[in-house]
């Protein structure tokens, strides 16, 4: 078994500040998955960041995030999942 290279990864701090997101939209295309990232409270929304996967990046952070949540219920208990926004969330037009 040989050992993978590593690899150095820079992040300024501003970078490492987490950002609360409570909602996702996404679009697929043969390409890519787009994740647009929200926050949404009360009667507005803000986008906190755009994510572009290709298919098979898109596919190992699913599986990631699998296995991670299996760990958390295995450790926590049951999660539920979050119930789905009363109301459409969209991009307002710019006019």
């Amino acid at each position: 078994m040989t050992d993978k290279p590593q690899v150095n990864v820079r992040a300024v701090d501003e970078d490492l500040k987490a950002k609360y997101v409570n909602h996702i939209a996404m679009v697929v295309t043969k390409e890519e998955f787009i994740l647009d990232c929200l926050s949404v409270f009360g009667p507005q929304g803000v986008l906190v960041n755009r994510i572009a996967l290709s298919p098979g990046h898109a596919k190992r952070l699913n599986n990631l995030l699998s296995e991670q949540i299996k760990q958390y219920e295995d450790n926590y208990g049951s999660i539920s999942e979050a119930e789905e926004s009363p109301r459409k969330i969209g991009f307002a037009n710019k006019e």
